[in-house]
């Protein structure tokens, strides 16, 4: 007798064009006929300075409480990544060209 199968998970995402003109030139992309790379890389730019304050990549001194954060966070649901702090510190410290994490720091008294 089959069994029944269900997925374990569905997923939906979005994603914005961080560097267009790389992602054209590696043909990820292509430009449509209306448009220009100047006119895409104007209609993806980010803006120059974030609208979250304390907003910053995350940093050596950062690790522990963000670590217990996402461990939290994590806690209330049944299928979860596993991670110890040895495995996290890889995959969410920065590396040059590699990864970027951020994090907001938030302060009692700004």
């Amino acid at each position: 007798m089959d069994s029944f199968r269900l997925p374990v998970a569905f997923s939906h995402y979005w994603y914005r064009y961080m560097n267009p003109k790389k992602l054209v030139e590696i043909k990820f992309y292509h430009l449509s006929r209306n448009m220009t790379m100047q006119r895409t890389t104007k209609l993806y730019k980010l803006p120059d300075d974030t609208k979250t304050f304390g907003f910053q990549k995350i940093r050596e001194a950062d690790l522990k409480e963000t670590y217990r954060l996402l461990e939290r966070y994590l806690a209330g649901f049944h299928l979860t990544p596993a991670f110890d702090e040895d495995k996290f510190r890889h995959w969410f410290l920065p590396q040059e060209s590699i990864i970027d994490c951020f994090v907001v720091e938030k302060r009692l008294f700004q």
